[in-house]
């Protein structure tokens, strides 16, 4: 086992667009369960796949992590001064752009991968075919938003544009709630959201990144996502009709209290 000081999981095309030249790396202080289960928003950079620059840096506040104490795996908060730093070094971000470019190579195709740091050493935990790759091609509506409209937003996780009524999911025991057409609104996902997940027009989440548990889910059931929408429990109410629109990562109102 990796005692991670960070980890966290790598596309090798970009997921929300099939973009064949860019590679998608999001990190996290810690052991990788946090990140997968979307229970932080990562960092997000973005690497050019043929000339190795890195082309976007987005840093993100981390408020806590998980770590291993003896036998067991430990929760522990972070400071604000800690969790707002950027994860990553420029090396470490090009050096695992590298590898994933590497993975591509030998399996031929792209690779949907997790890692892990440890000291000075790099880690490929897990390495597979991504899963939600389309054909390319399609067009793509433009629309114009008014700022005045948006509500709140976050970081689009599966394209598309849906509306519906907001059904606010506090724990899995309450999936029941959702019926078809609605817009799943949690702090995140887990395996066992995946019931409601099927009857969704679109799914909201407070924490997580494009490569979290409902990014990907997301993306396989060819819905509208958008992750890491700070605030989305509190501001939208069970009463609302929304629209997600993932090429922004925003939601509209439409009409409710």
């Amino acid at each position: 086992m990796v005692e991670s000081d960070k980890s966290g999981i790598m596309f090798t095309i970009d997921p929300l667009n099939n973009d064949k030249k860019r590679i998608i790396i999001e990190a996290i202080y810690g052991l990788g369960e946090l990140i997968v289960q979307g229970m932080v928003t990562p960092d997000h950079y973005e690497v050019d796949k043929e000339q190795m620059n890195i082309i976007s840096c987005i840093p993100r506040t981390q408020e806590k992590m998980m770590m291993k104490e003896k036998l067991k795996n430990k929760v522990i908060p972070l400071t604000k001064g800690k969790g707002s730093k950027t994860k990553l070094s420029d090396k470490e971000i090009l050096t695992l752009a590298k590898l994933g470019k590497q993975l591509e190579k030998h399996y031929y195709f792209p690779q949907d991968s997790e890692w892990a740091i440890e000291g000075k050493h790099i880690y490929i935990v897990q390495t597979r075919p991504i899963t939600t790759i389309e054909a390319t091609g399609k067009k793509t509506a433009t629309y114009v938003i008014s700022e005045k409209d948006i509500l709140l937003k976050g970081d689009p996780a599966s394209p598309g544009m849906a509306s519906g009524i907001v059904k606010k999911l506090l724990s899995p025991s309450e999936i029941g709630k959702i019926i078809h057409g609605d817009v799943l609104v949690a702090e995140q996902t887990n395996p066992d959201y995946v019931p409601a997940m099927k009857k969704a027009a679109a799914i909201i989440t407070e924490r997580g990144g494009r490569t979290s548990h409902a990014a990907i889910v997301s993306r396989e059931l060819g819905i509208p996502a958008v992750v890491g929408a700070t605030g989305a429990l509190k501001i939208l109410k069970d009463t609302m009709v929304v629209a997600v629109l993932t090429i922004c990562g925003c939601i509209r109102g439409c009409w409710g209290n």
